[in-house]
């Protein structure tokens, strides 16, 4: 997302220095969360105690993990199947967010059914997003989460 809001501002004619510095400014405003399926690899990675994994993996608990400061946070946790997960999901973190700059919004997932990604990206429609990129997760998201997880990206103003 910074290198498309760097590309728009090298294409408005700023100079390198002047891209850096607003690209570096605008990476506080990256609102980066996601939704794990299982808490078997956050586990795996000491993220997560025996007891948190075994009480989720049971009760089908789907927590949501945002990214803040560097660091991965548990915020709200979700009940029952994965598609209906990622409504509502989607919906609390657009609502949480209602400086959310419209023009464009990433999907991003490790694995996901095809209705899981259709349920994201419209939500991000009628929110009024304007692009939706959908786009696989690194390795570091893959490792740390595991399959079924999904999340959603954009910046605020």
């Amino acid at each position: 997302m910074l290198a498309i809001y760097g590309r728009e501002l090298a294409d408005r004619g700023l100079t390198a220095k002047e891209v850096a510095e607003k690209v570096e400014a605008r990476a506080k405003s990256v609102q980066a969360s996601f939704v794990v399926k299982k808490l078997n690899y956050l586990h795996k990675g000491g993220r997560c105690s025996s007891i948190a994994l075994l009480g989720a993996n049971l009760l089908h608990i789907r927590p949501q993990i945002i990214l803040k400061d560097g660091k991965m946070l548990s915020n709200k946790k979700y009940l029952g199947k994965m598609e209906k997960v990622i409504s509502s999901y989607c919906k609390d973190v657009i609502t949480a967010n209602p400086e959310a700059d419209k023009k464009y919004a990433f999907v991003t997932y490790t694995t996901a059914t095809e209705e899981m990604v259709n349920n994201a990206k419209l939500a991000l429609q009628q929110a009024g997003f304007e692009t939706i990129y959908e786009t696989t997760a690194g390795a570091t998201i893959t490792s740390h989460c595991g399959e079924d997880t999904l999340g959603i990206l954009f910046l605020n103003k």
